[in-house]
């Protein structure tokens, strides 16, 4: 495929990667809705109003006029030039001349009428081949020397062939094809901007439900407080629990009290930080709903088993590395940077360059008492023949300094770019390998955590009433609810864990977003499950 046409796969990708970009900008901002508190809302916000994913499309933009500017190289120029002049030449008294025309006889003054017509068209082809097409046409019209043959045309067709430096097609469009493979980085780096933002809503969304939740068990726990204090001062009033026990409920009291203003703190901060990932104003993020949607609760993981977790891992990374933005993103760079060296490395070549032609001349001529002919009549007038030439043309700087540090500054930048992508694919794997173990081991946490508040509430209800019938002391009371708040507490913990790993685990494996449709849509099931690959079970519904 010649360079400078795009496959009509690479197009397709590249069409898919831009209404990616369009869909995540433009289109929601006229199908959003208001915010009511549902997770799929808060992304769709996200993508209208998030700076980040503003800033990489305006940088897709740059790249394309950058491609536009490298395919500029090979565009035709046309060159074209209309002049016309009158002079009036004194002439000596002394020698007069005498006119060869009527009226016969001495002349004072040469007068002289000239007109010039040219045009052209220069053409570089992408072998190195550079064509041009030239056309000139003078006319001199005077009252003494040109009155017989006033008008002369040239036409001339010339090939410039490179032997050496910029002879090829991979050598000449070498800028054109960085500057595309550029452009196509940058489009899967904006689809990495989109995910990266996506990510960072919904982990703030969960940070903001796990802080409201953990809000509402601590006023819970207020209320209970205060609820035994009011019970305990009617025993005490009966004389059934002594009036110790009052005070000891009263001095919970402020503890309390302090941790549910912690609490509170903890819900404005986490808001703050949904309202920044939604790109959200200050005044936006005041009156944001709380959270509608609940931790999703599925059985991710109870077919994958430890011998098929090494399977699981493998398939998560190959997806990884074919749905990560920033993984394709530095896979173009390399081959960009690639193809510059490969144009670096041509500069050492000397310039020689071989010129060949062809064209004819023409002239018009005027019969004596006829009117002067059209200056482009000479274009087919008198043609006696065509021209030809031929030659060659050297040029070689004697160090050659620019081209040396060109070709020294292209090959560091291609090693960069090789170690960028080493380290990126190992920390790409790496990150999957963690996430995975993430999610693997909030889940089981998550299920510990379920076993345990379902017999922590047992134990803290029946002890309850052990010791509103004296059976049980204040002591144990305590403890008992102080376990219960801990066990509650630690559930939003290992749901907010579950949840964020879900997500994070999307994210690092490309798969959080549709990378293969055509029209970029919001998939609920993708932030809330895990990516179904070869080696990983199907989520429960």
């Amino acid at each position: 495929m010649p360079a400078g046409f795009e496959s009509p796969h690479r197009r397709h990708r590249i069409g898919q990667a831009l209404l990616l970009v369009a869909c995540a900008v433009h289109p929601i901002h006229s199908q959003a809705q208001a915010y009511d508190g549902r997770l799929i809302d808060a992304v769709r916000i996200t993508l209208e109003r998030q700076a980040a994913i503003a800033i990489s499309r305006q940088e897709v933009s740059i790249a394309e006029g950058g491609l536009l500017s490298a395919k500029a190289a090979f565009d035709p120029v046309i060159n074209a030039g209309v002049a016309w002049e009158r002079t009036r030449t004194p002439l000596s008294e002394a020698n007069p001349v005498s006119s060869p025309t009527p009226p016969f006889g001495p002349i004072s003054t040469l007068s002289a009428d000239s007109s010039q017509v040219e045009a052209g068209v220069t053409k570089k082809l992408r072998s190195g081949v550079t064509v041009n097409t030239a056309l000139r046409v003078n006319q001199v019209v005077d009252n003494f020397a040109s009155v017989n043959a006033p008008s002369q045309a040239n036409v001339t067709l010339s090939f410039t062939l490179p032997l050496a430096r910029g002879r090829g097609e991979r050598v000449t469009t070498a800028y054109e094809r960085a500057a595309q493979l550029r452009r196509d980085a940058l489009l899967q780096a904006s689809q990495h901007a989109v995910s990266s933002a996506v990510t960072a809503t919904v982990l703030a969304y969960w940070d903001v439900l796990a802080a409201q939740q953990t809000l509402e068990i601590v006023q819970a726990a207020e209320a209970r407080a205060q609820s035994l204090l009011n019970d305990t001062r009617k025993l005490a009033a009966a004389q059934l629990v002594p009036q110790l026990d009052v005070r000891k409920f009263e001095s919970r009291l402020p503890s309390q009290a302090a941790q549910r203003i912690g609490a509170e703190q903890a819900v404005v901060r986490a808001r703050a930080r949904l309202g920044l990932a939604m790109g959200l104003s200050p005044g936006e993020t005041a009156a944001m709903p709380a959270p509608t949607d609940g931790f999703q609760l599925v059985e991710c993981c109870d077919g994958l088993t430890p011998g098929k977790l090494r399977d699981a891992v493998a398939s998560l990374v190959a997806a990884a590395r074919q749905g990560r933005g920033d993984l394709l993103s530095v896979q173009n760079n390399l081959r960009a940077s690639e193809a510059l060296l490969l144009a670096a490395r041509d500069t050492h070549k000397p310039q020689l360059d071989l010129r060949i032609g062809v064209g004819y001349n023409g002239m018009t001529e005027r019969s004596a008492g006829a009117s002067t002919p059209s200056p482009l009549s000479a274009l087919g007038s008198n043609v006696r023949g065509g021209n030809a030439f031929i030659g060659l043309n050297y040029v070689f700087p004697v160090n050659n300094q620019t081209a040396r540090g060109l070709a020294l500054q292209q090959a560091a930048a291609l090693e960069q770019v090789q170690l960028e992508k080493r380290a990126l694919e190992d920390r790409v794997a790496s990150s999957v390998e963690t996430g995975l173990g993430s999610v693997l081991g909030a889940a089981e946490q998550l299920r510990q955590a379920q076993t345990a508040i379902r017999i922590q509430t047992e134990v803290y209800e029946g002890e309850k009433k052990k010791y509103l019938f004296g059976l049980s002391t204040l002591l144990d009371l305590f403890s008992n609810e102080a376990q219960l708040v801990a066990n509650q507490l630690s559930l939003i913990e290992t749901q907010l864990s579950l949840a964020s790993a879900m997500v994070q685990l999307r994210f690092e494996t490309g798969t959080l977003l549709h990378p293969e449709t055509e029209a970029q849509t919001l998939d609920h099931t993708r932030l809330v499950r895990l990516p179904q690959t070869a080696g990983t079970p199907a989520t429960a519904p």
